[in-house]
């Protein structure tokens, strides 16, 4: 039968951007939440207690990704890391290509590698997460009754190695080959 389990009201403090949940190294369910400011903290959902939080200058990420699990991704000190939520540990550690990252989406290309998908600003940047190596990025630009948009308002995966953007005026695909 489901229930609810409630919090104190300092559980998880208004204003978050993101949440994602995962299970930490012992098995328990947990959550994590993103915050303005380069904020993350997680909390283990059986306990209610609070686990370690961590402090970015950039911001916070969530993605589940293959082969890495749940992760929490930032551009920090100049460089873009990928953060195992669960134990805490840097996966990946990188030089970024710009430094305002807003979303990063794993998936494979048509060949099943593994690829994140990472939106900077106006471009669309792919990272092979195996080796660091970033490849060239594509710019994000379309007209929109008679002028450039560049705005992206949602990415998802597409089944044989494609990216589906959501844009102001419809979809684009973005061939990861």
């Amino acid at each position: 039968m489901p229930r609810i389990r409630y919090f104190d009201q300092d559980a998880l403090v208004p204003g978050e951007k993101e949440v994602l949940g995962f299970v930490d190294a012992a098995g328990a369910p947990c959550l994590a939440a993103t915050y303005s400011g380069g904020r993350l903290e997680r909390r283990n959902l059986l306990a209610g207690e609070a686990l370690e939080a961590w402090e970015a200058s950039g911001f916070f990420v969530l993605a589940e990704a293959d082969g890495f699990g749940s992760v929490a991704v930032v551009v920090d000190g100049g460089l873009f890391q990928a953060r195992r939520l669960s134990d805490g540990e840097v996966l990946l550690s990188v030089d970024p290509p710009a430094a305002d990252l807003w979303r990063v989406l794993p998936c494979t290309n048509a060949e099943g590698a593994r690829r994140w998908v990472c939106l900077f600003g106006r471009e669309l940047h792919v990272l092979d997460p195996m080796s660091g190596r970033w490849f060239d990025p594509v710019s994000i630009s379309y007209p929109v009754r008679g002028k450039d948009e560049d705005m992206v308002h949602d990415v998802c995966a597409v089944p044989g190695g494609g990216v589906a953007l959501g844009l102001v005026n419809g979809w684009a695909m973005v061939d990861l080959d």
